[in-house]
């Protein structure tokens, strides 16, 4: 008996300490949501300063709890370079003033769901270095960042919710019977 309430016990302890596989509750429609961070050619643009845009915007989506590679919905930019200047410093610095824009697309539709352009300054001791200058104050905490994000976020929701009929009439004519 005493064997019994032995193994009862082991295994009412065992019991109580064993938690499910996955804790996390199901997300909503905006927790499903993954952008991949793209450069298309842009002109003039370093291939040091390429590197690091990349690496902004892939913090931008992260810290958005948004990052993906190779997915549907993408972030690309947009880069106006507005006024470039040498200045009359000792010794000589490039100064960029830049114009970037971002956009949040579906890659598929070529729907764009939200942009916005941050003006963006740098200086350097070559051009280079002004222009990653310039494109290190490209930061996720932005208030500019943070609502372009959310704006596209909540604008694939709707789009999606608007387009839901069409998507699954489109997708049942695919099944094969």
């Amino acid at each position: 008996m005493k064997t019994l309430k032995l193994i009862f016990a082991v295994f009412l302890f065992v019991g109580l300490n064993l938690n499910a596989q996955n804790k996390l509750e199901k997300k909503d429609d905006v927790g499903r949501i993954a952008i991949c961070p793209v450069i298309g050619n842009i002109p003039d643009m370093p291939a040091s300063a390429e590197r690091m845009l990349l690496n902004k915007m892939g913090q931008i989506a992260a810290k958005n709890g948004m990052a993906s590679y190779g997915n549907r919905f993408i972030m690309y930019p947009h880069i106006t370079i507005m006024s470039q200047d040498i200045t009359a410093t000792a010794p000589p610095m490039h100064a960029y003033n830049l114009d970037v824009t971002l956009y949040i697309a579906d890659n598929m539709t070529q729907s764009i769901f939200s942009s916005t352009t941050i003006s963006l300054k740098g200086v350097g001791k070559n051009p280079t270095k002004a222009y990653i200058g310039a494109l290190k104050m490209l930061n996720h905490r932005r208030p500019e960042v943070k609502t372009f994000v959310e704006k596209g976020k909540n604008q694939i929701i709707e789009y999606y919710n608007s387009k839901c009929d069409f998507i699954l009439k489109d997708a049942e004519s695919y099944l094969v019977e």
